[in-house]
């Protein structure tokens, strides 16, 4: 056959998998809306029963492409002629009993039969004609080669192939393979299957696999030598290895022409007797048609509602569906040939733009089209979903067309549009060309035409896509009628899909969310258990609808809410959806929420904002029965204030109502009320922490409604009141209209106010300024107010503002202020006390102490140095305040006094200094001796003098020290030494210290012990350095003070150790002061007449600190204050003190 451009051609017999075959020319539904980016016109989905005629075969239909898969005639293009079965028809000049034998039979050579051959050739045939049942062997690419098997495998002598070819006959290369490995090779000819000698067998009928029809010629029955046509033949070569079992057979391609197809049904084996029919392997094609496979004539259903009868009710070429019609891809399911057809049954088909996509029938087993013909005028379409639309698109095609379309399009409102297009013959083409299917079927034959060969996509028959745009595109189209409009009775057309254009317009919040309340998680059980709260819309408009949830910020904006676990705990689901819930919410508070509906016509967004109310679990502090009484206005007897807090709510006696200070509209402001002491259910006035208010509604008109809310707080019977929170409120109009009933927060109307208040009070005042509508009501109302909060205890009275001080012998004015918090109690006294022999003792005013009983405690003239007998600390007192209030007493942290000498510092950077003991290190080079007496905290450093000193590693070995020459004087008498802490670590602070002094100003002596002890100085560090001058009173340091005399010209300061040796690699100073007075002779006294009479003087002869004492049998000495060498000091004496001793201890 030659091979044209367009040709009819049969169907493969075998259907590859489905999966791996389809190609599809359109795009599937996910690929479709996935990549529609830019497409307008998009399907309608339209009433089942709109579809009046099947005019597409669907796959899976048996024709002729299910009889074999290859022919004598075509090879594997499977056109042309080809053997068939016994029994498969009586229609040819063979009759009935025309065919190759059964499957599975056993062949004898007939012509070995006609010559009485003692062992005629024998043959066991393929065990089906509906598979692979003999070898094809060409010089096509895909069949120059198969590999064979034979059981038994022998050893033989002989091997006999049973075989036959179309075209001409050729040659077969045969390598065979031993089972002792070795192998031989050899050459079969197979002879064309007709007229060849002496033929093995004839099947007297062959038939056409395209057309169905038999050969009739006269060779079929009438030879020469009287076997008919077509034929097999018996084809023997003889083996070289004839000890070792065949284990398979290779045949190739030898000679012949380009069209031969060698065919191999059967191989037998000899060992030079009788032959054995041997069951062969390697079948490669079914080249015969079985005796019950399809036969020319209508195609038939198997599965569906139309199984046993023909595949479709309506054709293309006839009004009798005959001839020539649609059918759906992978119904010719032979190689390329998949991609023909139609798309799949509900599949998507999209045009060369983009622009059109259009749906096929959701099923090809029924009527799959709207289908006019002369005997079929008017198809009315009904629309699944109604809608307006912009432009409508019919995706068609006609035979025997061109044939003319009247189209009236109904709409909702009663209205018709009439529109007409021409529907194109499906073999035209042309620039409405949507898809070419290259390929139709001829429904009463069972045979294709017009597949292109080789396959080429995008070829005839054509379907072509007819717009229309509408003047009505705001009512919505029901239906749409199709009528058949050739006045010439001629043509067939199939309507197969419709898509339009919507005029989409945005959706419509048909009712928005409503207020809901909640219980939080944490809520005790007794209160309730619904701990989710859910949002709900109705909204309609065009399909599809995306829906996003959001929650108001605190600053106004919005956030879209997003399905999960929250920070807090608390989740949410459904937030894409029309319906949103919060679930376990934990923080009280009221949260704003709206709904953005969308689609492609825009957006519409709910208001007013639904709030979703999570109720404190806190208890109402105010309980029914509570003292309460009217602030400003006044109200009728029976919507008084006591209804405010009666755990009620709805109609009379449930509310509070109050006309205003002006008894009527419009409404003037403040009023509310006030519960001056109450209970929180445990019949006696508590204090407590107001944590949120909730005002419910009442069941009267909205505009009643408070608009704002302003609570107060008292802790002193209402004696003054302070301001907790002020607050707007938007008050649901919504009403709790029932009859009076318990509060039930679930299910009430109300507004929460979650406040951020910290503060405690006894008593409370309630004050609403405005309503809703002050101008066109006269008065407030509410349905209860609930001030919901802890019962706590009252705080105590306060001091606060004390710090330690430290102060010079002989200071006046130290001062020490307190702040007193009375938290609304009445303070009765406060009184200052001073530690003395580890008791607190009561402070009274004298000459030197003023304030004992007022906040602020003044010392004058403070006393130093009572025990100098050793070396000691400077002179430390410990004060305390202590409050007496009508709730108890209050002591204050105690304080110190820490008194200081005032004794001349003697050294300064003026002085020959110099160190000892300190071995120079990177540690230290940046620090000289000068730096423990320049009046600065810049830090002295030694290393010490440690075998790890070298390498400034610890640990830390003394002795070292310091040498200094006071400039002020060579003749200098040192009461006391002073050591500042440094930048250095506390761990580097000398842990001890030995003072010595010399009559010499060098520093080789001799020296004189004056003072030495362990140290601790403070953990505080004076980090200013060089930076700051020393200050003894605001600077961190251990002054140790002890008694001396003896003046010296220089002196020496050592150091054994520092607070842990161990670890430290150093010492370090901010500095260090001798203090103490020059030397100048004997220290004397004078004692003279004052001016006053009972007055005495004392004069002294060097500076220092004058003492008194009235037993001299003990050494309870008292600082009178301090001298100044030559000025008097006037003293007069107690009255009732017989005797009293004075001396000075000089500086």
């Amino acid at each position: 056959m030659h091979k044209n451009s367009l040709q009819s051609i049969p169907i493969m017999k075998k259907r590859p998998s489905l999966k791996a075959l389809l190609v599809p020319v359109v795009l599937g539904l996910g690929l479709a809306l996935a990549g529609t980016a830019r497409a307008t016109v998009l399907p309608v989905p339209v009433l089942p029963s709109s579809y009046n005629a099947d005019v597409i075969v669907e796959q899976g239909v048996p024709c002729l492409d299910t009889n074999t898969t290859g022919t004598v005639d075509g090879g594997t293009n499977n056109t042309g002629n080809t053997w068939f079965e016994i029994g498969y028809s009586t229609g040819g000049p063979g009759g009935g009993g025309a065919g190759v034998p059964h499957a599975g039979s056993l062949l004898t050579n007939v012509t070995d039969l006609a010559n009485s051959v003692a062992n005629p050739h024998i043959y066991q045939l393929a065990p089906s004609w509906t598979a692979p049942n003999g070898v094809m062997i060409d010089s096509g690419v895909l069949r120059t080669q198969a590999v064979c098997t034979i059981s038994p495998g022998g050893p033989f002598t002989s091997l006999s192939f049973l075989v036959s070819s179309g075209n001409g006959g050729g040659t077969m290369n045969v390598k065979i393979y031993h089972a002792d490995g070795s192998t031989e090779t050899n050459t079969v000819t197979a002879g064309d299957w007709f007229n060849g000698p002496n033929p093995a067998f004839s099947a007297r009928g062959r038939i056409n696999v395209v057309s169905g029809g038999f050969d009739t010629q006269g060779s079929i029955t009438t030879t020469g030598d009287g076997y008919g046509n077509p034929r097999w033949y018996s084809r023997d070569i003889t083996l070289t290895h004839t000890t070792s079992a065949i284990t398979n057979i290779t045949l190739s391609y030898g000679t012949g022409g380009g069209n031969v197809h060698n065919q191999v049904f059967a191989i037998s084996g000899s060992s030079g007797g009788s032959w054995t029919a041997c069951t062969m392997t390697g079948y490669t094609d079914d080249f015969v048609v079985e005796s019950n496979g399809v036969v020319s004539g209508p195609l038939l259903a198997v599965a569906g509602p139309d199984a046993g009868t023909n595949a479709t009710t309506q054709s293309m070429d006839s009004d009798v569906n005959t001839g020539n019609s649609w059918y759906e891809q992978n119904f010719y399911a032979f190689h390329e040939y998949v991609k023909s057809g139609l798309p799949h049954a509900g599949g998507f088909l999209t045009n060369t733009t983009g622009d059109h996509i259009y749906q096929m029938a959701p099923s090809y087993e029924v009527s799959n089209a709207f289908y006019l013909n002369p005997s079929n005028l008017v198809d009315t379409v009904t629309l699944a979903n109604p809608t307006n639309f912009l432009v409508l698109s019919f995706l068609n095609s006609s035979g025997n067309g061109p044939v003319p379309i009247d189209v009236a399009i109904n709409h909702v409102d009663g209205t018709q549009e009439n529109f007409s297009f021409n529907s194109l013959d499906w073999f035209n083409g042309g620039s409405s060309t949507v898809l070419g299917v290259s390929g139709r079927v001829d429904v009463g034959a069972a045979s294709f035409n017009n597949v292109p060969v080789p396959y080429a996509a995008g070829q005839a028959p054509f379907v072509y896509a007819n717009d229309i745009v509408l003047n009505d595109t705001n009512s919505f189209v029901t239906n749409i009628v199709f009528t058949y409009a050739n006045t010439n009775f001629t043509g067939r057309t199939a309507i197969f899909a419709i898509s339009g254009t919507q005029s989409i317009t945005p959706p419509i919040i048909v009712q928005a969310p409503a207020n809901t309340n909640v219980w939080p998680t944490n809520v005790p059980p007794a209160t309730g258990s619904s701990t989710a709260a859910g949002l709900s819309a109705q909204i309609s408009g065009f399909a599809p609808i995306t829906y996003q949830w959001q929650v108001q910020n605190a600053d106004g904006s919005w956030s879209n809410v997003k399905n999960g676990v929250n920070a807090d705990g608390s989740s949410y689901s459904g937030a894409t959806t029309a319906n949103l819930t919060l679930s376990s919410p934990t923080t009280p508070g009221s949260l704003n929420y709206q709904i953005i509906a969308s689609n492609t016509g825009g957006s519409a967004t709910s208001t007013p904002p639904a709030v979703i109310t999570i109720l404190s679990p806190l208890p109402d502090i105010p309980n029914p029965g509570d003292a309460i009484s009217i602030f400003n206005g006044s109200a009728p007897g029976n919507e008084d204030v006591t209804h405010a807090i009666d755990d009620l709510v709805g109609s009379d006696p449930g509310k509070y109502l109050n006309f205003g200070l002006n008894g009527g509209q419009p409404f003037l402001g403040p009023v509310g009320f006030t519960v001056p002491g109450p209970t929180a259910g445990t019949g006696n006035p508590v204090y407590s922490i107001i944590k949120a208010i909730r005002v419910y509604t009442a069941n009267d008109t909205p505009g009643r409604d408070p608009a704002d809310i302003e609570l107060y707080g008292s802790i002193n019977a209402g004696s003054t009141w302070t301001l907790i929170s002020s607050n707007s409120l938007a008050l649901s109009d919504n009403r709790n209209a029932n009859a009076s009933a318990p509060l039930d927060p679930i299910n009430n109307v109300l507004q929460q106010v979650v406040l951020s208040n910290t503060n405690g009070y006894f008593s409370y005042r309630v004050e609403i300024t405005h309503v809703k509508d002050d101008a066109g009501d006269n008065s407030m109302q509410v349905g209860e107010v609930e001030l919901l909060g802890v019962v706590t205890n009252p705080p105590s009275p306060t001091i606060t503002g004390l710090s330690n001080l430290v102060a010079y012998a002989g200071t006046n004015g130290i001062a020490y202020a307190a702040t007193v918090g009375a938290n609304g109690f009445t303070i009765n006294s406060l009184q200052w006390q001073v530690q003395s022999n580890g008791q607190y003792v009561n402070l009274s005013d004298n000459a030197n102490v003023s304030g004992s009983t007022t906040a602020t405690l003044t010392l004058n003239n403070v006393p130093f140095g009572e025990n100098l007998a050793g070396p000691s600390l400077p002179t430390m007192f410990n004060l305390q305040l202590v409050l007496t209030s009508n709730a108890g007493s209050v002591t204050s942290a105690p304080v110190t006094l820490t008194v200081i000498s005032a004794a001349t510092i003697l050294t300064g950077p003026s002085d020959t200094i110099a160190d000892f003991g300190n071995t120079p290190t990177p540690n230290n080079a940046a620090t000289t001796p000068a730096n423990a007496f320049d009046t600065t905290y810049a830090t002295y450093i030694s290393s010490g003098v440690g075998p790890s000193a070298p390498a400034g590693f610890a640990p830390f070995e003394g002795p070292t020290g310091l040498f200094d020459a006071p400039a002020i004087s060579s003749n200098t008498v040192v009461t006391g030494v002073r050591f500042f802490t440094g930048t250095t670590a506390v761990i580097d602070d000398p842990a001890d210290y030995t003072l010595e002094g010399s009559l010499n100003t060098g520093t080789n002596g001799p020296y004189t012990l004056i003072s030495s002890g362990a140290l601790s100085l403070p953990a505080d560090r004076n980090t200013a350095g060089g930076a700051a001058l020393v200050d003894p009173l605001s600077g961190f340091m251990q002054e140790v003070d002890f008694l001396n005399s003896t003046p010296y010209a220089s002196y020496r300061i050592t150091f054994h150790n520092v607070v842990n040796d161990a670890s430290a690699n150093e010492l370090g100073l901010g500095e260090l002061q001798l203090i103490g007075h020059l030397g100048g002779g004997t220290l004397s006294i004078t004692v003279g007449t004052g001016a006053n009479a009972g007055t005495i003087t004392i004069t002294s002869t060097q500076n220092g600190e004058l003492q008194v004492n009235t037993n001299l049998l003990t050494d309870n000495w008292v600082n009178v204050t301090s001298v100044t060498a030559g000025t008097p000091i006037t003293i007069t004496p107690a009255p009732g003190v017989p005797v009293a001793f004075y001396r000075v201890v000089g500086q």
